[in-house]
């Protein structure tokens, strides 16, 4: 919420965007994650801005892809990380409370990581040298180190560990699947024009590309 109350994230503002590209009237809601995924099987939702998932296969449609976002991992300026085995050589890796990065992280018994329950203070721990790297959603450790004004205090890009495809989907109950074509064309012109991108911008901060890419 901003400063009048008034709801503020990427996805509402991409949704606003496709709504003002299209003219469809959308209603957009604020709800739980877990939500979210029951009412797209159900078709009490028509659809949301997500990563792509095999479990929701059955239940959704993916209509148009929003973009790439590689999961990272970060270390200190001083100790840039430039092969997985370089996350061996810290003393511990911060990583969010049940996150999944993948098979080969997620399995890794070698590693030391140590959970917390968000971003801000896996930066603090980084910045502040309790763990030798971080690991998470790219933009979304740039966000929150634009935030804390420490950008020049972590090597970048950083280590791609793994890339997740985020996507409008569609819940196959929708009414509104005859709306679907549009959508399509409208996101296709959104990305090429640069507004989806804008839109990153006015959230996260310059400089997101040299972590994530385009």
């Amino acid at each position: 919420m901003d400063e009048h109350g008034k709801r503020i994230c990427t996805h509402i503002d991409y949704f606003m965007a496709l709504a003002a590209k299209t003219k469809i009237p959308m209603e957009i809601r604020l709800v739980p994650r877990a939500r979210i995924i029951a009412n797209l099987a159900s078709g009490r939702a028509d659809a949301t801005i997500m990563f792509r998932s095999e479990s929701r296969d059955p239940h959704v449609s993916y209509v148009s892809l929003i973009r790439d976002i590689k999961i990272v991992a970060l270390g200190h300026k001083q100790a840039p990380l430039q092969r997985y085995e370089d996350l061996y050589r810290n003393m511990s890796v911060g990583v969010l409370r049940q996150q999944r990065v993948s098979r080969r992280f997620d399995k890794d018994e070698l590693l030391y990581k140590m959970a917390s329950n968000n971003y801000e203070i896996l930066m603090k721990m980084l910045i502040g040298r309790r763990v030798g790297s971080i690991v998470g959603n790219a933009i979304a450790l740039w966000h929150v180190a634009n935030q804390l004004g420490v950008k020049g205090e972590i090597d970048r890009p950083g280590l791609t560990l793994a890339t997740k495809q985020q996507w409008l989907q569609f819940s196959k109950k929708s009414k509104h699947i005859d709306k679907v074509k549009t959508i399509q064309q409208a996101i296709t012109e959104l990305k090429a024009d640069g507004t989806l991108d804008e839109i990153l911008t006015s959230h996260v901060g310059d400089g997101w590309e040299r972590v994530n890419g385009r």
